[in-house]
């Protein structure tokens, strides 16, 4: 979710930025050593820009750049002291005169938030704007998180109501991806959906935009974003049909689940977890589970699960991070047959696994016939 909410940041950014910058060339002069403009909580800066324009002295002036390239764009959003405070929108964003801009190339995006530093790198967008709409085409820039792309098509008035998508792509990494997500809403409050496929391509368990004879899962996302002092977030996920014997050497299955996660990204994640299955068989016998948990940044807490498969039940409770985990079980498993037909007998166990998660101990007491 962070990675569409990243490039979303640095589309807008873009999108604004004409406005600024046609203010100050509207002269002979059409190379810069460097550009600075305030927008509000955002601060820009372009380095060794160079445009390549003409302006129309009919009508309301329109203004034709043609070409503008860029070795650095820095985008950083300002920290306040008034944070806690909702900024409100302005009425319009207003541009001096219609603006459309052919062919824009930036070496290197930076964007700055607090101690986060984020850089895009090759991005190419055209754009197009007057006093009704702002449309943004951000044609390519490279991510951490893979080749990107973006469309925006924003209103000028408030509240302005956008829409547009997202993609990412990227092959070089253990589970590739190429997913698109649609975008819906306005700057108070952004909508996003997803819908992509779990398939297995060239020995890798890969995410796709579009559906395949192979795929083993369907996932569907919804989430809605509050552009407020605390990002409020709301996501309903489902994954649907899961074959796990589609995607690898894994015994044959059929899972559905939902995801809900309900909370907010500022002053850091604080958000309530939700997975339920239903619908679902684990080698021909029914399958129930849940899971609750507090997710604080990159920590589960008040950890709650129960799965059962038949009369076999496995429930537990605890927290888990990155460094610290504890985590207290207990299995009460009647019939092993029903999870594999190569057991037989029954067993009751329980124990703890506490420690980092690299370098985990446990503890163990096991009954078993």
């Amino acid at each position: 979710m962070r990675r569409y909410l990243q490039i979303l940041l640095v589309s807008i950014a873009l999108l604004l930025l004409p406005s600024a910058h046609s203010e100050s060339t509207i002269s002979v002069s059409t190379s810069l050593d460097t550009f600075s403009y305030d927008l509000d909580s955002i601060h820009l800066k372009l380095e060794k820009l160079s445009t390549r324009w003409q302006l129309s002295p009919f009508g309301e002036g329109d203004l034709l750049i043609e070409q503008l390239k860029a070795k650095r764009l820095i985008i950083t959003v300002k920290n306040s002291d008034t944070e806690s405070k909702e900024s409100p929108l302005p009425k319009s964003i207003k541009l001096p005169f219609p603006i459309t801009i052919e062919q824009s190339e930036i070496n290197e995006v930076i964007v700055v938030t607090g101690e986060d530093r984020q850089i895009f790198h090759n991005v190419k967008l055209n754009f197009e704007g007057n006093a009704k709409t702002l449309k943004l085409n951000l044609s390519h820039a490279t991510t951490p998180w893979g080749e990107a792309s973006a469309y925006v098509n924003m209103s000028a008035t408030k509240p302005f109501n956008l829409s547009g998508d997202v993609s990412l792509k990227k092959t070089n990494t253990d589970y590739p991806y190429d997913v698109k997500a649609q975008l819906s809403g306005n700057l108070n409050t952004i909508n996003i959906h997803s819908t992509s496929w779990l398939a297995l391509q060239d020995g890798k368990i890969n995410l796709l935009k579009s559906a395949t004879k192979q795929a083993g899962a369907q996932i569907i996302i919804d989430a809605q974003l509050e552009l407020n002092k605390n990002y409020a977030i709301h996501v309903r996920g489902q994954l649907l049909e899961l074959s796990p014997a589609r995607l690898g050497n894994y015994p044959e299955a059929l899972l559905n689940v939902d995801v809900k996660l309900d909370g907010a990204l500022k002053p850091s994640l604080n958000a309530a977890l939700t997975i339920t299955t239903h619908d679902s068989v684990w080698q021909q016998q029914a399958v129930s589970g849940s899971v609750t948990a507090q997710l604080i940044d990159q920590t589960l807490e008040q950890l709650s699960f129960a799965v059962s498969i038949a009369n076999n039940q496995m429930k537990g409770t605890g927290n888990i991070s990155k460094e610290n985990m504890h985590l207290a079980w207990q299995a009460d498993l009647p019939d092993m047959s029903k999870l594999d037909q190569a057991y037989a007998g029954q067993v009751s166990a329980n124990g703890t696994i506490d420690g980092a998660i690299d370098n985990p101990s446990a503890t163990l007491k096991l009954l078993a016939q």
